[in-house]
């Protein structure tokens, strides 16, 4: 007779791996795994360490059973349950930050791993029997945003379109969101001389916002001082605003030849043209030495749409820093204040010149 086999003995149970097992499992469809990897969180400028805090943003689910509005309440009030005065106090850690609010539909929280983990996980038991009841659809990084690269008026064809149509933008408003702009560049004309100007023209001159370090964009402003919003200390900003609707003022006229007089008046002012060849990254391979170039008159010197108007949203600090939850803070404002009547759009467009990289296990 066959011997029958002996069965093999269950392996011993690993509380210590179970409960690490547990804590991946929780909400997949919610928290990215790689939000649990110490090396891809540094990547995106959070704590390696699970027990430092560090920057998320949590997106409300669009479907709770009450709306938005509720949803959001239910989200300060499980925080309050978790992270309060009481619910930490408890845990012997002092309470976090009070959650911000972006949007109608975002939060910024500054959690450890351990703590967003149990938030999730507190939410995700709430909703086991009624997914309408969850609060949390997606935990985010707040990404860090960097200035990425910008193209030429030739590139979109708004050379060709003003020549053709006389297309200048006149009557438009577009909203840069980027390190601010340069209130003092003549590119954009001076409030001495405000229906001439880019940005101090009445229609926009009180529209301006900083919203960079997480700023108060509804903070009085000292009287006699620039707008914030008007200051560029990292200067692409301002960059980007002149390829919108930059324009040397007519009262400038070029600098003569060498060994050629000048009897023009105003300020003076010469061209210079410099090639960049760059790689597929966007890095630079070489660049070539700068050449003056000669320029007819100075209304030559203009961007895609000169006749149009700008606001400024501040979002990036004077190092080119800053984080998705001011940027869209800047785009928050933009759709519930000033274009919040569809009867009249206060801003027709958006530039967004920043950025960060892609990463396909994040977004695919």
């Amino acid at each position: 007779m066959p011997r029958a086999k002996r069965a093999k003995a269950a392996p011993a149970a690993d509380p210590e791996r179970d409960a690490e097992n547990q804590l991946r499992n929780i909400g997949r469809g919610v928290v990215s795994p790689i939000l649990f990897d110490a090396e891809r969180r540094a990547e995106m400028g959070l704590p390696e360490s699970e027990e430092e805090r560090g920057d998320y943003l949590v997106e409300l689910n669009i479907l709770y059973h009450g709306g938005l509005g509720e949803a959001a309440e239910a989200f300060k009030a499980m925080w309050e349950e978790l992270f309060g005065a009481r619910g930490s106090a408890a845990r012997g850690k002092t309470s976090p930050q009070p959650p911000r609010p972006v949007s109608k539909s975002y939060f910024h929280i500054a959690l450890s791993v351990e703590e967003w983990t149990r938030l999730v996980q507190y939410d995700e038991e709430v909703g086991k029997k009624d997914r309408g009841r969850r609060v949390i659809y997606k935990l985010w990084p707040d990404f860090k945003v960097k200035a990425l690269i910008d193209r030429s008026v030739a590139t979109v064809k708004g050379d060709a379109a003003y020549n053709a149509f006389s297309a200048s933008g006149s009557g438009i408003t577009w909203a840069v969101v980027d390190s601010g702009i340069d209130g003092t560049h003549p590119h954009f004309g001076s409030a001495r001389d405000a229906e001439n100007s880019v940005l101090f023209h009445p229609n926009v001159a009180q529209l301006h916002r900083d919203f960079s370090n997480g700023a108060d964009e509804d903070a009085p402003l000292p009287k006699g001082k620039m707008h914030p919003a008007l200051v560029d200390g990292y200067g692409h900003g301002t960059q980007v605003a002149g390829i919108i609707a930059g324009q040397l003022p007519a009262t400038f006229t070029e600098l003569p030849a060498r060994g050629k007089a000048s009897a023009a008046r105003g300020k003076s002012f010469a061209v210079y043209q410099q090639s960049v060849a760059t790689n597929d990254d966007g890095s630079r391979r070489s660049e070539s030495a700068p050449v003056r170039r000669m320029v007819r008159r100075p209304q030559a010197l203009r961007g895609v749409a000169s006749g149009c108007r700008l606001v400024s949203l501040k979002v990036m600090d004077d190092n080119g820093q800053c984080r998705v939850s001011d940027v869209m803070r800047a785009l928050a404002y933009i759709r519930e204040t000033l274009n919040d009547s569809p009867k009249l759009l206060r801003v027709h467009g958006v530039n967004i010149s920043i950025g960060y990289d892609f990463d396909a296990q994040m977004f695919a």
